[in-house]
């Protein structure tokens, strides 16, 4: 004869033994999870977005969904001082300090394999997140934006693009982390060769904000110095600019280019600026845009033209 096993409440003691040891065990699981879960959670953390953008002096458009293409904010007027721009944010959603550096444009799709590269970026005073340092010290709970010229770096790659397109997703390197860390996949751009403007929908572009796009840049970068210490501000830039376009009749060359541009400056009374290395590079742009420009004349304005010289009298 033998003896059933001692039990508990109705329970035998193996079973029961059994089913303590199994809650023991979950709740040392879920314990070890929860302290992995919060060290994650406190530490340092990034989340990356590429937002298409257009930037103006006095503002900026961003199309924050994360797709490339931009409703323009600019049609039915005159046309405007504005430049494309790639809006690059940096999150930091953790608990501690992080260093970021090397903020940059991911690029895929192209013969050349897969790599990765920084334009050139720009400030807006207006947006005190927006930064310029290529390395960022990024507190807990805070952002830091890039605003990146990217159109600087795509005509580099057209005619590489395998099956015509050009894949683009914001990137950064975060100290201490051996991979970089991406905005989403499944948003990134996707920029066919034969694209010039993330306009949805544009047809054409004026010369003057090709012409505009160019001096942009090289205030804003290299020769920034110079509107900074006063030598000649972005609104008499405008009016020589404005001045320049209105003489323009057809595509000019390279050294009437700069003509135009010496003459409208020295007709406003503006100190002048070295324009031979713009011209050449307004020149280059516009001969790039040539296919989608719009008509050097427009309807119903009238074509400026320099004054000339008087000579002094001897009186």
């Amino acid at each position: 004869m033998s003896a059933n096993p001692a039990e508990f409440l109705g329970i035998q003691i193996p079973t029961l033994a059994l089913g303590v040891s199994l809650l023991s065990f979950s709740a040392a699981a879920f314990s070890l999870g929860w302290q992995i879960v919060k060290h994650v959670l406190d530490g340092g953390r990034v989340r990356v977005y590429l937002n298409a953008g257009i930037l103006s002096e006095n503002s900026i458009v961003v199309n924050d969904t994360g797709k490339w293409d931009t409703p323009y904010p600019f049609d039915g007027g005159p046309p405007s001082a504005n430049i494309e721009v790639a809006q690059l944010v940096i999150e930091n959603p953790g608990r501690s300090s992080i260093t970021i550096y090397n903020p940059a444009l991911d690029i895929s799709g192209v013969k050349e394999g897969h790599y990765s590269v920084g334009p050139s970026t720009f400030e807006f005073d207006a947006d005190d997140t927006i930064s310029t340092k290529s390395l960022f010290r990024l507190e807990p709970y805070s952002r830091v934006t890039y605003l990146l010229d990217y159109w600087r770096v795509i005509p580099s790659l057209r005619g590489e693009a395998a099956g015509g397109t050009i894949r683009l997703r914001g990137m950064v390197r975060v100290a201490g982390r051996r991979k970089p860390q991406k905005s989403s996949r499944r948003r990134a751009w996707k920029i066919p060769n034969e694209a010039w403007s993330s306009r949805a929908g544009a047809t054409e572009v004026d010369a003057y904000t090709v012409m505009w796009r160019e001096l942009y840049r090289e205030y804003r970068t290299s020769g920034a110095s110079r509107v900074d210490e006063g030598e000649v501000s972005f609104g008499r830039l405008q009016m020589i600019l404005h001045r320049a376009r209105m003489a323009l009749t057809e595509m000019p060359d390279v050294d009437q280019l700069e003509e135009v541009l010496k003459s409208s400056s020295d007709t406003l009374r503006i100190p002048q600026p070295y324009f031979g290395w713009i011209a050449f590079n307004m020149h280059r742009a516009l001969k790039s845009h040539e296919p989608h420009l719009a008509a050097w004349i427009r309807e119903g304005s009238s074509v400026a033209t320099p004054r000339p010289e008087v000579p002094e009298s001897d009186d």
